[in-house]
């Protein structure tokens, strides 16, 4: 229950349908209180405002029938009023003992109901004027005469009495009694005792129950298409500008809407268009100014070249410093060569089947340096599906990283394995590893976790992006984190690779 309690309280639909209620909910009650019904202060209270007319109905209608029966018969009519309302019925005496059953169920009164038939009658009334009257207790106020038997009604409330054992709720109903066989009036009181449950009809009509229906039936019908339909465009929304956050400027919402949200689906589509062609053309430009800047490093590589060879030897320690910058330019060209066209591959990218096993061969290869060693656990049949020529840059670059930074403290392992489907290719070191603040920075491009490196101590953060924009561009994803106790491991993911 806890994943789905969390989903409604994020969601604005479930919020939306919860103000609906509220709001149904306060007009009932505003229309309630100006129909002039008092606020219940108990779920007992409550239970009786809401059933009292039916109570009192009944009640008069059990005495108009009693005057029409012998008293012999009177268990017989209240058994059948029981089934009709499914109901337990008594009738009794207020003389406050426990010989005053007249009729009905044969149940043993509580305590708490022999004091509400001798006291006074609920909320304390005690109008002046002639009526029933229980023994000790003040005269019940009592209603016009019935039309047919002259029998008048006392208008007191019904009382709800609640006991500890047995069953636990008794109600009792001032009522006269007058049998057929008998002329006389006796003060006296209908008691229902209902059973446990919500199928009593004369206490939970079916009804009401319907009209609830009814009535959330017709506010889910008027405000749930508004909100389908704007919760199920807020979702395009979200999804959409989490592939613009990803980079995926090519994402389109298809919200056919004219209203506020409609024009902020289309907004939203302007701007990752423009988007996507600032950020394309800022990759072209990069690309293209690494490209040419090569051509000027590789002429300038060889001039110091001739150049050492012509220079006495004081001045070479000058040419080699020179020799050291013009190099450190060309890695960087290089690497701003490769990431442009990284970012740029997912539009001319060329899936094929790559052998995981003979491309890692080749990265090590490339890789390789003395004194560092490599643990390979791959299958040989496993292959993904990628640009063979990303894959592996990808692959050697994690691999150069791994040398770089944690060659010397442990072999390299590179291990490939499927996993439901997805084929997983780890690169672990047992490195420094990196901050915890830093796992989800180390692949941006120009990010260096050490601000103070240089040249000698590490490169210029191209390395690792290059690897996520390579692997992304193939359809997969790359994640890390810090091994325990010590190291850094890196996971790509290609999802969908055959066997």
């Amino acid at each position: 229950m806890g994943p789905v309690i969390e989903r409604l309280r994020r969601s604005l639909g479930a919020r939306i349908l919860l103000l609906a209620a509220l709001n149904l909910l306060l007009l009932l009650v505003i229309g309630l209180a100006a129909l002039g019904v008092r606020v219940p202060r108990s779920l007992g209270e409550m239970l009786i405002q809401s059933a009292e007319p039916r109570l009192q109905d009944v009640a008069r209608r059990i005495a108009l029938d009693l005057e029409r029966t012998p008293a012999s018969a009177a268990t017989a009519l209240l058994e059948r009023y029981g089934t009709d309302f499914r109901t337990r019925f008594m009738l009794v005496t207020n003389d406050g003992n426990d010989g005053n059953h007249v009729a009905g169920v044969p149940l043993r009164l509580p305590a708490e109901v022999l004091a509400a038939l001798a006291g006074p009658p609920p909320e304390g009334r005690r109008p002046a004027g002639r009526g029933l009257r229980g023994p000790g207790g003040p005269p019940d106020r009592l209603g016009p005469p019935d039309d047919r038997s002259g029998l008048r009604m006392p208008q007191t409330p019904a009382r709800l009495v609640s006991v500890s054992g047995g069953p636990k709720t008794w109600i009792v109903l001032r009522t006269p009694i007058r049998f057929s066989d008998t002329p006389e009036i006796i003060p006296g009181s209908l008691i229902v005792v209902p059973y446990a449950g919500f199928n009593d009809p004369l206490l939970f009509p079916i009804r009401w129950l319907w009209w609830s229906m009814l009535a959330v039936g017709v506010t889910v019908a008027c405000w749930w298409p508004l909100l389908r339909g704007v919760t199920r465009s807020l979702g395009r929304m979200e999804h959409a500008t989490s592939q613009i956050a990803e980079g995926r400027f090519s994402t389109r919402l298809n919200i056919a809407r004219t209203d506020e949200v409609g024009r902020l689906s289309a907004s939203i589509e302007a701007m990752a268009a423009r988007l996507g062609t600032l950020v394309t053309g800022q990759k072209r430009f990069l690309g293209d100014t690494a490209h040419e800047l090569r051509s000027p490093l590789g002429r300038m590589q060889v001039a110091l070249e001739i150049l050492d060879t012509r220079v006495q030897a004081p001045e070479r320690a000058y040419v080699q410093d020179l020799k050291d910058d013009v190099e450190a330019l060309s890695r960087l060209t290089d690497d701003l060569l490769q990431y442009a066209r990284a970012e740029l591959a997912d539009r001319t990218v060329v899936p094929a089947s790559v052998n995981v096993a003979d491309a890692v061969a080749r990265a090590i290869a490339r890789e390789s340096q003395s004194g560092v060693g490599f643990e390979v656990r791959v299958s040989d049949g496993l292959t993904v599906t990628a640009d063979p020529a990303l894959f592996e840059r990808a692959v050697a670059n994690l691999l150069r990283n791994a040398v770089k930074y944690a060659g010397g403290a442990g072999p390299v392992e590179i291990v490939a394995s499927k996993e439901s489907g997805v084929t997983v290719i780890t690169v672990s070191d047992s490195g420094p590893g990196v901050a915890p603040e830093s796992i989800e920075r180390i692949f941006d491009p120009f990010f260096r976790e050490d601000v103070a490196r240089n040249r000698k101590t590490g490169g210029v953060g191209l390395g690792l992006a290059i690897v996520r924009s390579a692997v992304e561009a193939c359809g997969g994803s790359v994640s890390c984190r810090n091994r325990q106790p010590h190291g850094l491991e890196v996971r790509l993911a290609f999802p969908g690779s055959p066997e």
